[in-house]
């Protein structure tokens, strides 16, 4: 089985992210994370990300005139990280990404948003 190509869209302090980043280091999840996106520049998700080794981004919606063309920008680079699935990781993660049609902008990506329930306790 291929690994799962994963983009993680964060916002805060990349606890969820960081569930992940360990679950691969362990073994008992087969992906890679491709790329770590946030809207917010000091977010500590990003430090965690880049001490994993794993390329970020921030792009903040505040940047652009239009909801389409933030949009466009975050699509853009989750396609050119060869994203398959991207995950909304956490509870303030993106908001305006939930309410937009970014992540289905194209037919084979998928989403999901780890469920508090289910996130490893640290």
């Amino acid at each position: 089985m291929a690994k799962l190509k994963i983009g993680v869209l964060v916002s805060g302090s990349g606890t969820n992210l960081q569930a992940i980043l360990d679950a691969i280091q362990a073994g008992t999840l087969e992906a890679d994370v491709r790329i770590v996106i946030s809207n917010r520049p000091g977010a500590q998700a990003l430090e965690r990300a880049r001490d994993a080794g794993v390329p970020t981004s921030v792009i903040s919606h505040r940047e652009f005139p239009e909801r389409m063309v933030f949009d466009r920008h975050l699509v853009s680079a989750l396609r050119e990280a060869d994203v398959g699935l991207v995950v909304l990781a956490g509870s303030a993660c993106m908001r305006h990404v939930r309410r937009s049609r970014t992540v289905s902008k194209w037919p084979d990506a998928r989403s999901t948003t780890p469920t508090p329930a289910l996130t490893p306790v640290r």
